[in-house]
């Protein structure tokens, strides 16, 4: 007696027309798809597929989403005015101060638009002797995210009159609120009412690292005797020497663009060194033998290397 041949499965062709009868629904979601696989017996090959397509329209679908909502949000957020004011003093006795929004400042305003928006933050971080090392990352509801990239922070050992837990504190502060701030592409905000602000560089928080690329190349502002551009990486070379039998160390900051600096003071050293790719302002004299002498650097419009301060 002959056996009776099984009939053969439908091929995926075959499987997204049948679908199609099911009507718009069933033709464009993967889902319905795999609903009509299974009642036509697919197999286990065409299943796997309609799987993998499901997962795709699912990633695509939840990446779309994630920028919507990205959108939404800078459009509608609040601007951040910035609420605290940080004065560093040099190793050379000066002193300068910026102000800067704080990370609860900033979280406090941030929060309540993104959480309304289907969209949370948190960090990833780690510690590495004696930096800290922080992303931020921004999700969606339907599962994309994106990070902001690692931002590294040394930990300043002996300074602001802080104990070492503070230290870390202050340091992790400082990287999360850099890190936040680059993946949602906001700066904060002098208060209208002081825009001339303290003394000292008025500073922003750095944008998305797309945009910080950018600003290739350096340009030379008003006035004399100031530098504004990226600096070269590395930003910092030393040279020792001794005068009178007193040793000395020379940092030299050089720019991408080839130009030099000279300093003695290792704050303005670590300063250039934590600067990455942010661009700078150095105000500096020139001497008799056409030495440039720096006497303040800072970040310029737009950028900010961070704060050190109890209240990070």
């Amino acid at each position: 007696m002959q056996e009776k041949s099984q009939p053969e499965a439908p091929s995926a062709s075959q499987l997204q027309r049948a679908g199609s009868a099911m009507g718009a629904l069933a033709s464009l979601e993967p889902q319905a798809l795999i609903e009509v696989a299974l009642t036509h017996s697919a197999t286990v090959e065409t299943m796997e597929r309609l799987f993998a397509l499901a997962k795709d329209v699912q990633a695509a679908r939840a990446r779309s989403a994630w920028y919507a909502a990205m959108a939404l949000f800078q459009r509608d957020c609040p601007r951040i005015k910035k609420n605290a004011t940080a004065k560093i003093q040099t190793t050379g006795g000066g002193s300068y101060s910026y102000t800067y929004a704080t990370l609860d400042k900033i979280m406090g305003i941030v929060s309540p638009v993104m959480g309304g928006l289907g969209l949370s933050v948190s960090y990833r971080m780690k510690y590495d002797g004696n930096r800290v090392i922080a992303a931020a990352r921004v999700s969606h509801e339907m599962g994309h995210h994106e990070e902001s990239g690692e931002v590294s922070i040394p930990i300043q050992a002996g300074s602001m009159g802080a104990n070492d837990a503070q230290r870390v504190g202050i340091a992790s502060s400082y990287a999360k609120r850099y890190a936040l701030l680059a993946i949602i592409g906001l700066a904060p905000e002098n208060d209208d009412d002081d825009a001339a602000g303290p003394s000292g560089p008025q500073v922003e928080q750095p944008r998305r690292a797309s945009e910080a690329k950018a600003q290739a190349g350096s340009s030379q502002a008003a006035g004399a005797n100031v530098w504004i551009g990226q600096l070269a990486s590395p930003a910092v070379t030393e040279k020792p020497g001794t005068t009178n039998g007193k040793p000395w160390l020379l940092f030299t900051v050089r720019g991408a663009d080839g130009a030099a600096f000279g300093t003695f003071d290792t704050a303005i050293r670590d300063f250039a060194r934590e600067a990455g790719a942010s661009p700078v302002r150095i105000e500096y004299e020139t001497t008799a033998k056409g030495n440039k002498n720096i006497t303040k650097i800072e970040p310029s419009e737009g950028r900010e290397p961070g704060d050190e301060g109890p209240n990070a």
